[in-house]
């Protein structure tokens, strides 16, 4: 494993997470709501750690051996929750968590931090679509957007309505 400085693992790793959410979970609806991206500890463990949406601390860190992603408590890796293998629970993970990112993602993002020698804390939020946006989209009316989403207020600053994505892609999938 590498033992690089922070700003070259920033720099390096950033860019390939970034791709890679962009590539698979923005098709889903999903993006980044914050990341950084450091060398490993002491230890040289590299994690992924967690971090629920508007806290500034997590509730779990992952990491992994071979095919086996371990769920730890965010302060204490030692702490072991769980496992899961990468090639065969993938309905267990989802049965257990409601997290953003999948075993797959998250095992495939822990592969870019292996390979560089880093460790991540990330939090993932849903992508957003304008009222306008929404209304161009195949199935929308305005009243099938209130049916779903409710009384939603103007934005502040942008002066428009918007709505989670992937709530929005899900309801779509419901409707075929």
């Amino acid at each position: 494993m590498n033992k690089a400085k922070n700003h070259h693992i920033h720099s390096t790793v950033t860019p390939l997470i970034d791709a890679y959410v962009s590539k698979t979970l923005e098709q889903e609806g999903y993006t980044t709501s914050m990341i950084m991206i450091c060398t490993v500890d002491e230890e040289n463990r590299v994690s992924l750690n967690y971090v629920d949406d508007g806290y500034d601390f997590g509730t779990y860190q992952f990491y992994k051996k071979g095919d086996v992603v371990f769920v730890a408590d965010y302060f204490d890796a030692d702490d072991v929750l769980c496992s899961y293998h990468v090639n065969s629970d993938f309905e267990k993970f989802d049965d257990d968590f409601d997290l953003i990112p999948g075993l797959t993602h998250i095992s495939e993002m822990l592969d870019i931090l292996e390979e560089h020698g880093a460790y991540m804390y990330v939090g993932f939020d849903s992508m957003y679509i304008s009222h306008s946006e929404l209304m161009h989209r195949e199935g929308w009316t305005d009243r099938k957007i209130k049916t779903t989403f409710g009384k939603i207020e103007h934005h502040e600053l942008d002066k428009c309505k918007f709505y989670p994505l992937n709530e929005v892609m899900n309801t779509e999938k419901s409707w075929k």
